[in-house]
């Protein structure tokens, strides 16, 4: 059964062939956080499934897909690190979906995402369907026919009036002695899929439904409330969509907007900015606690500088 269990560690056994292969690409050769952003940095210039721009758009914070290299280049690579320890077997396990979803796309593992990868067709091949090659006599197919299993189909000459039969063969054809062909399991299959055609489209829509609505319902979702995000359920008449977005803790524990002063810890202790800045759509400068978009216009935040603490928060800093 396919599970979440199973495509993570469909993911990591590519990346893990991969290199053994030296078929890897080339910027996670070394599997570091910069070379993962390096790497996503050049895939946007590639061909990539409107699938893959969602979860890269929306990992990213980007408003729009074409917008999303100046969040990659923003992105605290740090984020990344999860990443690494997945495919290096430190962690046995990724820390969150959305995570997962991006090492697919980085690995290039197919089918992705996880809905595909469940929902995979079983794909009846006809690469069973073996048939009598020339010159070859009924004894050397009943040798092959014993080494497969009991799925696969042989095609016999029809002219078998001179073989004797077997008393499996006689079961199986009801003790019949003229020669009716044997329609075993794999056959069967065949002739129901082509005779249900329709029904089983339509049961697979029906199902693709069940488990689109079901996901979307799973999934936890946040809206940007006054000065902070909070979490809510997935309802488009009570939001916009691009009032919702995807649930993400650190959103809802460090993303704040403040009004800062004097007594304001602009700068952390190793000299790395505490605050950021944007103007929303009035055109007025405000504060956050932590690098992103602007819940109002979509842009991306700027550093606090200096420059702005002297002028704009506090003249005598």
């Amino acid at each position: 059964m396919k599970t979440t269990k199973t495509y993570s560690e469909a993911i990591r056994l590519k990346y893990i062939s991969d290199k053994k292969s030296d078929k890897l690409r080339g910027e996670i050769y070394r599997l570091t956080p910069a070379n993962i952003r390096k790497l996503f940095l050049n895939l946007i210039n590639n061909e990539l499934s409107e699938a893959d721009k969602i979860i890269m758009k929306n990992n990213f914070d980007a408003r729009n897909y074409d917008s999303i290299r100046k969040e990659i280049n923003s992105y605290d690579i740090d984020k990344f690190k999860p990443i690494c320890k997945f495919l290096k077997k430190e962690n046995e396990s990724m820390s969150s979906h959305e995570l997962l979803e991006l090492t697919a796309i980085l690995v290039d593992f197919s089918p992705r995402p996880y809905s595909h990868y469940r929902n995979e067709d079983i794909n009846l091949s006809s690469k069973n369907i073996q048939k009598k090659e020339p010159n070859e006599t009924i004894e050397d197919l009943e040798e092959k026919q014993e080494n497969k299993s009991d799925n696969a189909i042989i095609f016999l000459p029809d002219d078998t009036s001179n073989r004797k039969t077997s008393k499996k063969e006689e079961n199986e054809k009801g003790n019949s002695k003229d020669g009716s062909v044997i329609i075993n399991n794999y056959q069967r299959i065949i002739i129901y899929i082509k005779n249900n055609t329709i029904k089983l489209i339509l049961s697979t829509l029906l199902i693709a439904s069940i488990f689109v609505i079901i996901s979307i319902n799973q999934k936890r979702w946040m809206v940007w409330q006054n000065d902070h995000y909070i979490e809510v359920k997935f309802d488009i008449e009570k939001y916009d969509l691009n009032q919702l977005k995807l649930y993400k803790k650190e959103r809802i524990l460090n993303f704040k907007k403040i009004t800062p002063d004097c007594s304001t810890d602009f700068f952390k202790s190793d000299g790395t900015e505490n605050l950021w800045y944007g103007k929303n759509i009035d055109g007025k400068l405000e504060y956050f606690t932590d690098l992103g978009l602007h819940p109002e216009t979509g842009t991306t935040l700027k550093k606090i500088t200096n420059h702005m603490i002297k002028k704009y928060i506090c003249d005598t800093y």
